[in-house]
């Protein structure tokens, strides 16, 4: 049986594993969310670009608002217009 310490370790290595594949979910067109941000590049109320696994993603619309942005993804909120990816 597996120690309480030895499980915590795997875990920890499982989290850190750096993941290669992004996916999006949209709702409507008034919240998405991104997983796999790994930065934002550009912001403004306007236009948010973000590094995401294997390109880049600018999203377009109007009063745009990031929220939980870390590791594992970012929301985006506000009145999104337009989605355009660009190769790394």
């Amino acid at each position: 049986m597996m120690n309480e310490n030895k499980l915590i370790n795997l875990y920890e290595k499982i989290m850190n594993i750096p993941k290669k594949h992004t996916a999006i979910q949209l709702y409507n067109n008034k919240m998405m969310y991104v997983e796999v941000c790994l930065d934002i590049l550009e912001f403004d109320e306007n236009s948010i670009r973000l590094e995401i696994a294997e390109s880049y993603v600018t999203i377009t619309g109007f009063d745009l608002q990031f929220r939980n942005y870390n590791k594992n993804g970012i929301q985006i909120k506000g009145n999104i217009h337009s989605i355009t990816f660009e190769d790394k």
